[in-house]
This record gives C-alpha cells, sequence and structure tokens, in this order.
C-alpha cells in the first residue's frame, strides 16, 4: 500500500464530481485513495471489502461503478474486480527511476488486459512527459547528459 496519493484540489469544482450522489463521491473518493489503491493506479477490490470499508449494499456499489464508468471516471473489470482511476498519473506521475520501475512491477501485476492496457499506455506518456521536463531542465542548468537520460528509459 502506498503511503499517499495526491488528490487534485480542483476535484471538488469538476461538474463531473459535483453531478455524483454522495454516496457516488464517497465511492470514487475511497477507490482513489482508498486501501487497495497502488501506484499503478489499478488495484484489486473484493466488492465485499469495499461493502464492508464503505457500508453498502453489494447492489449500490455495483451500480455506482456503472456510473463513475459512465461518466470516464474510473475503468472496472467485473472478472477481476479490478478498478483503474482514469487520469491516475495525471495527479500521481512517475517522480524518479526508482517510482518508475515500482510502478511498473505494479502494472505488471494487473490481471486485467484491457485495465493493464490502458494503465501502462497512460504511464508512458507519463514517463515521456517526466523524461522531456528532465531534459529540458538538464539543458537549461548545462548538466545534459543524453546517455544518462536513455539510460532511464530502459
Amino acid at each position: 500500500m502506498r503511503e499517499f496519493t495526491k488528490l487534485s484540489p480542483t476535484i471538488w469544482t469538476s461538474k463531473v464530481f459535483q453531478a455524483l450522489t454522495v454516496r457516488e463521491r464517497n465511492q470514487f473518493l475511497y477507490l482513489l485513495a482508498g486501501p487497495h489503491q497502488t501506484s499503478a493506479g489499478c488495484c484489486h477490490v473484493p466488492e465485499s471489502y469495499a461493502c464492508g470499508d464503505l457500508g453498502y449494499k453489494p447492489l449500490e456499489y455495483r451500480n455506482n461503478n456503472v456510473r463513475l464508468q459512465a461518466v470516464q471516471l474510473i475503468e472496472f473489470d467485473p472478472e477481476t474486480s479490478e478498478v483503474l482511476v482514469v487520469g491516475w498519473f495525471k495527479d500521481n506521475p512517475p517522480m524518479n527511476d526508482k517510482h518508475r520501475k515500482g510502478t511498473q512491477k505494479e502494472i505488471d501485476r494487473i490481471q486485467s488486459d484491457q485495465l493493464r492496457t490502458a494503465s501502462q499506455t497512460s504511464f508512458d506518456d507519463a514517463w515521456a512527459k517526466y523524461i522531456a521536463r528532465q531534459d529540458a531542465k538538464a539543458r537549461k542548468d548545462g548538466n545534459y547528459d543524453l546517455n544518462r537520460l536513455r539510460s532511464r528509459t530502459s
């Protein structure tokens, strides 16, 4: 389990989030920052655990997942009971190479092919943005070492 999850303050003014019921919001926040979440933004959440933690009946939990998926806040695979938070890496990008490697291990553990692919695509984009920022910073600071940057992408 991670030590923390970044939560953007813009969530509170998001029209999509505001349009949810209080219980749907609560469930989304649970899936976003709850005890099962990983650095990959995708986690296995047994329905019985979620219902116990949230105090929801299974039907309400399932219906809320359908609603959260419909408004593109999560992707859910009922076959594996895995939930992917859409846009996870926007607020929780890899911060260094060690973080990248640990997150890649989490992505590799995702059972759902669909969710693993979605997480991997988003992760690769976030890592490319990280490398571009580091590259620009190194060029600005005069510490540009192309070989060092290339070694972090493998």
